[in-house]
């Protein structure tokens, strides 16, 4: 279906399932993991943030033991991860976090500088290919002086999370 200038409107391409049916694709298998309490990090030590509310997985890649998520389809995916932090004492002077893949750090984000308030929230996005059977992603945090902060939770809110959805298989 043609708009009054010529183009194609944005409906012809959504199919029910909320899908571009331009693509040839869905967007499955997709996830998105949440902190629902506070987590305490040591500084000076890379930490796995532990996701421990899973919101959506419609695959059950999702590995609550090891807090990673493994897709059973091959291809490329979006990821999108927020840590939002506030301290336990002393704040770190630079904090990062890492979007892992297979335990490489593959997008980093920090917050740099000491003073930098009551907490801060570090974030990134990266479209990485996996494999579909043994590949996984998790997040990683670190603090790098300081005494301890903390990986913010909440048990309604999404304060700190991890999502990603599959963008074409391979």
């Amino acid at each position: 279906k043609l708009s009054a200038t010529g183009t194609k409107d944005a409906t012809t391409f959504l199919r029910g399932d909320n899908t571009f049916a331009s693509a040839g694709e869905s967007n499955l298998p997709y996830f998105y993991v949440t902190r629902d309490s506070n987590q305490t990090l040591s500084v000076s030590t890379n930490t796995v943030i532990e996701f421990n509310n899973v919101e959506l997985d419609t695959a059950s890649g999702w590995d609550g033991t090891n807090y990673r998520y493994v897709p059973n389809v091959a291809g490329k995916y979006f990821f999108q991860f927020v840590h939002m932090s506030t301290y336990g004492g002393t704040a770190p002077v630079n904090e990062f976090s890492h979007l892992r893949k297979n335990g490489t750090n593959v997008v980093e984000s920090t917050a740099r500088g000491s003073g930098h308030g009551y907490g801060s929230i570090t974030q990134g996005s990266g479209i990485i290919t996996m494999n579909g059977s043994s590949d996984y992603v998790d997040t990683r945090a670190y603090g790098d002086s300081g005494s301890s902060y903390i990986i913010e939770g909440h048990a309604t809110i999404a304060r700190s999370y991890l999502l990603g959805y599959l963008i074409s298989k391979t």
